[in-house]
């Protein structure tokens, strides 16, 4: 039955009976979807009638692939290993169960699952075995819903994409009885069947009842992800629902292309389409209506309301996904094969998400584990960033697409990087940054560590952007702690020694005029006063320095510039020289390694940015890392494109100043994150310590062990 009003019909009432009776208002209604491509067809029919979904998948027209009895590369679209490739996914052991929520049946889903997953060399996914489940909106594996040719080809979609992610987790298939209300008691039973992760390949327009409740009643389990695509109409007025819940994670689509010339070998930007026959056509993105507020994990949209998106994964089908179906093999695309990956990502952090917050809150709080996509946009809008990609959060992309898993961990634990410093009484102490948005520290006696304890949270409730808090001390001789938040402003606290906590609570230092996008570093300038650089949303470098007696003891923001020629920049990293000047270090997008050196006295004291010597074949990403060797000396880190971790020493006076790069191995995992490894150095522990931090979300560590071998421990 397809209704043409959004109201609680008997059929629903039957199924949730607990819910409380109301009489819902239509949904609102918006300008019809653009069509795609002329290679391109849509599945579904868009033109749906107010309180219907549309569901998102999009399939080529032009391309046809080999009969599956035939062996083949499928070379036309992407399968399991490239998606895992691109988004440097570990291979998941989790059982965990991922839910995707359709109209209608799909009479052959089954048998058409097992096609996909024995032509990649999955394992099997059936019912026999326990992995698949497929039900009806009651929970029941009979009757099913009447079957529906476009809604089977979206759940093919669905299906494949978990399990080219996450080929170990169990799938459950609910079909709803229509592409009404019906697909909500769908989203409720997939919950009360237990499934931790959502996946929500429709939507519909916006209804001023939404938040009170259609989000209260079926979006509000805690602990469950419930991941909706934001749809392939490109940038709107209006975006469409369930994305625009604040309650889900709205996930937009991009556009995928292998590019060995890149530090990453992809490139990726915003999926759009300019010319179809209706216009132009690609990922969702906008502000929702005011039913939707700004939830507290959002900074910095240009929307007063929800924005649209949170993160995105591949969905234009011009690069688009292979895909089985009952009629065949064929190459797929849309924000409905975005969501399905995304769900499944979730699923291979082997955990479900956090009860105490709501699982969009996690990628806020770890925006460093992401490919910043800056490249393209979805349309013409005010303001640009709800349309356009840039660095840090955007409508079309939101936060990225995933690099790694680490972006979608549980955010209320107290997980690495740390920052390791010895207190004012001598004692090592190690800071670190929560998911519950507070900041903790904990310090040795009598070489045992004290439990955590809290700092608190930035002023007003502010998420943090850091990843790691920043260390260094003031001109009275107290450690001084600094951290940037989502708002774009450095925060810090200092100690008070014999004041209440003995810390004087986090406060503002304000921002660079562009808005800090990096951990803060902390220097020593040529007057011994503290030296702070972060590097801002536009890619460039900023600093001040302390300047005791004068205002608010800081000077103003003010530019280093930039690599030349390059793109945005990952964070900046702060070593001396041998003439005991600051040296700071960054890798720019381009893979290669970049450094500025104080000169006191030469126009505005800084050399300026000069590329070093790099290893033949081989890029670098993420962060540098700076260290201080058993000699005294500078010592670099950084992982390279070949996923080894290279460093180099500086050698004062020999040649260049410094030796040649050199492997320190792999650890055997892809490692991931703009902030791969941390070093810490000799004037703390007595030996360099390297940390580096998994795809799959574990640690590894390399001791320097001068005299032993290589040197180093190796990975452990």
């Amino acid at each position: 039955m397809k209704s043409a009003r959004r109201t609680m019909t008997a059929m629903a009432c039957s199924v949730l009976a607990a819910l409380p009776v109301l009489v819902v208002t239509p949904r609102l209604a918006t300008a019809a979807p653009t069509s795609p491509p002329s290679n391109v067809e849509n599945v579904c029919d868009q033109n749906i009638a107010p309180g219907q979904h549309r569901c998102f998948a999009e399939r080529r027209t032009d391309i046809k692939q080999p009969s599956v009895s035939t062996p083949h590369a499928m070379t036309n679209g992407f399968g399991p290993a490239d998606l895992k490739a691109a988004y440097v996914l570990p291979p998941g052991t989790t059982s965990a169960v991922v839910a995707t929520v359709v109209a209608y049946d799909y009479p052959t889903a089954e048998a058409d699952l097992a096609v996909y997953r024995s032509q990649y060399g999955l394992p099997s996914c059936t019912t026999a075995n326990g992995c698949f489940v497929k039900v009806n909106q009651n929970g029941a594996t009979a009757p099913f819903p009447p079957p529906d040719d476009g809604w089977a080809q979206e759940a093919a979609l669905d299906l494949d994409m978990i399990s080219a992610i996450c080929p170990t987790c169990k799938i459950l298939l609910v079909e709803s009885n229509d592409s009404g209300d019906s697909l909500f008691s769908g989203v409720k039973r997939a919950t009360t069947m237990g499934a931790k992760f959502i996946s929500m390949s429709w939507g519909g327009n916006q209804s001023p009842v939404d938040s009170s409740y259609y989000d209260v009643n079926f979006f509000s389990s805690l602990g469950v992800a419930y991941v909706a695509a934001s749809g392939d109409s490109a940038y709107q007025d209006r975006v469409e629902y369930p994305s625009a819940s604040p309650n889900v994670v709205s996930v937009g689509g991009t556009s995928l292309v292998k590019d060995q010339s890149t530090p990453r070998g992809w490139t990726e930007r915003v999926w759009y389409s300019a010319v179809t026959p209706n216009g132009p056509a690609g990922t969702g993105s906008g502000c929702s209506s005011s039913s939707h507020p700004k939830p507290a994990w959002q900074f910095n949209t240009g929307c007063v309301n929800r924005a649209v998106n949170d993160v995105s994964a591949i969905g234009d089908p011009q690069t688009g996904v292979n895909v089985y179906t009952a009629s065949g093999w064929g190459v797929f695309g849309g924000t409905s094969a975005s969501a399905p990956i995304i769900a499944a990502v979730y699923a291979l952090v082997g955990a479900p998400p956090s009860p105490k917050d709501n699982p969009a809150t996690s990628l806020y709080v770890h925006p460093g584990n992401f490919n910043d996509i800056t490249v393209g946009s979805n349309g013409g809008c005010s303001p640009a960033v709800l349309c356009t990609a840039g660095p840090g959060w955007d409508g079309p992309t939101g936060l990225g697409t995933p690099n790694g898993i680490g972006g979608f961990k549980n955010s209320n634990g107290i997980d690495p990087p740390w920052t390791i410093r010895t207190n004012t009484s001598g004692a090592i102490e190690d800071f670190a940054t929560a998911g519950d948005q507070q900041i903790y520290h904990r310090y040795m006696t009598n070489g045992t560590f004290a439990a955590w304890s809290s700092l608190g949270g930035l002023p007003g409730g502010v998420p943090l952007k850091s990843r790691q808090v920043s260390w260094g001390i003031n001109y009275v001789g107290n450690p001084e702690l600094y951290v940037t938040g989502l708002d774009g402003n450095v925060y810090h606290d200092f100690a008070t020694p014999g004041v209440g906590s003995g810390w004087s609570g986090w406060g503002s230092l304000s921002q660079p005029p562009v808005g800090a996008a990096s951990d803060v570093q902390i220097g020593r300038n040529y007057l011994n006063n503290q030296e702070m650089y972060v590097v801002g949303t536009d890619g460039n470098v900023y600093h001040k320095f302390s300047t005791p007696g004068q205002g608010s003891g800081w000077s103003e923001w003010d530019t280093l510039g930039g690599p030349p020629g390059t793109t945005t920049a990952f964070g900046v990293h702060v070593g001396r020289n041998d003439a005991n000047n600051q040296e700071l270090y960054v890798v720019a997008k381009n893979g290669v390694l970049y450094h500025d050196f104080a000169t006191p006295g030469r126009e505005n004291g800084w050399h300026g940015w000069d590329p070093m010597a790099s290893v033949p074949g081989v890029g670098f990403r993420g962060d540098v890392n700076v260290g201080i060797n058993s000699l005294g000396n500078q010592e670099l880190y950084f992982v390279g494109t070949d996923n080894q971790v290279y460093h180099n020493f500086a050698t004062p006076g020999q040649g260049t100043g410094w030796a040649s790069f050199s492997s320190l191995g792999s650890p055997g995992v892809a490692i991931t994150g703009t902030i791969d490894l941390e070093a810490f150095d000799y004037r703390l522990l007595s030996f360099q310590d390297l940390l580096v931090y998994g795809a799959d979300g574990t640690v590894f560590e390399n001791d320097s062990t001068p005299g032993q071998g290589s040197g180093w421990s190796g990975w452990q």
